[in-house]
């Protein structure tokens, strides 16, 4: 039989005690899962349901019993994804799934979860409740569910799930066990896609630019990406060269055109600047993201190297400007400008 954890990649020392503490009736009734988009956090969430409530393996989850079949089904079900319930029961009664609604997760959502919270179980061990991405909560339904977490039903288990956990009320924090969810290292996350028929060579590019994240490196367009770095490599090597600020401001046009095609040009820059950052540090070509074009980045680091922290932050200041409505055009305009106008460090 298959363990409703197998399947997860490169979590074995937050997953490991959770398990322990589940065999041993010790599990907190208030479980806060956090890290990066895209590591796992609501699969490990699903896994740890499935755990609890089958029938063949209770505390370990057997994968293949019909409690579990319904958890594990449940992640991938499309009603997980609809936003307009107030709630998705996730294919088994006692596991129920809350998402935002018209952006939020509101206070008639977190009073149905309280509710619910005290029934007792209708087929299993708990009842698990699911709330993802739980910074997304407004304020009047963190203070409800807070009122249930300072009482906590005995039958009950919360699972809160976000990338922001300082999005969260600091109180609310406080009353729930702190699970760390880590980026998943590049060999895992490499040897992940390789058993999803990525070859070797692509696998790995993926898990680099992914930062960790099976979620982004499921989404990665690599053609796109690289047309994009050798877009932004050519111009870093063109600086000092005369013309560089005219090939500057078409590039600009071009990666500014909207604020999608901002964001992603932003994300490849910062990883191209991050590795800049490492080579003047000395750090070895296998830490970078773009391991495989260390001997292009290498000389950069002569002009970027010292100043690429800095630019970092720039970068990052811009960033959040064009999510406040500035103009992506002008804002990439003077991001790449300035990148290649400075003055030799």
């Amino acid at each position: 039989m298959t363990s409703t954890f197998d399947d997860i990649v490169g979590h074995d020392s937050v997953l490991k005690p959770l398990q322990r503490a589940l065999a041993t009736d010790r599990l907190h009734h208030a479980l806060l899962f956090h890290g990066p988009e895209g590591v796992g956090k609501r699969r490990s969430a699903f896994a740890l349901a499935a755990a609890i409530q089958c029938s063949e393996q209770p505390g370990t989850g057997c994968g293949s019993c019909p409690a579990c079949r319904r958890v594990l089904q449940g992640y991938d079900h499309d009603h997980l994804k609809d936003r307009t319930q107030t709630r998705a029961t996730a294919l088994h009664a006692d596991v129920l799934f809350y998402p935002p609604r018209r952006r939020q997760i509101q206070i008639d959502q977190v009073k149905d979860l309280c509710r619910e919270a005290g029934y007792r179980p209708y087929e299993g061990r708990k009842r698990v409740f699911i709330v993802d991405p739980a910074d997304r909560m407004n304020r009047e339904a963190a203070n409800a569910l807070l009122r249930t977490l300072e009482e906590p039903p005995p039958s009950a288990l919360l699972i809160l799930i976000t990338a922001h956990p300082q999005g969260l009320l600091a109180t609310l924090r406080s009353r729930c066990q702190d699970v760390r969810f880590a980026p998943l290292p590049v060999a895992d996350l490499s040897g992940l896609l390789q058993k999803r028929d990525h070859p070797p060579h692509q696998a790995e590019r993926l898990a680099r630019l992914a930062g960790g994240s099976v979620g982004r490196a499921l989404s990665i367009d690599l053609e796109h990406e690289d047309e994009l770095r050798e877009q932004l490599l050519t111009l870093l090597e063109s600086a000092g060269g005369g013309g560089e600020l005219g090939q500057a401001l078409g590039l600009a046009e071009q990666l500014g055109a909207d604020a999608g095609s901002f964001e992603a040009a932003m994300t490849s820059l910062a990883s191209i600047l991050r590795d800049l950052a490492l080579l003047h540090q000395g750090v070895a070509d296998d830490a970078l993201v773009h391991a495989d074009a260390a001997q292009r980045l290498r000389p950069l680091t002569a002009r970027f190297g010292e100043r690429a922290a800095a630019e970092l932050g720039g970068l990052e200041e811009a960033r959040r400007r064009v999510r406040g409505n500035v103009n992506p055009r002008l804002a990439t305009e003077a991001i790449l400008m300035g990148l290649v106008a400075r003055p030799h460090a």
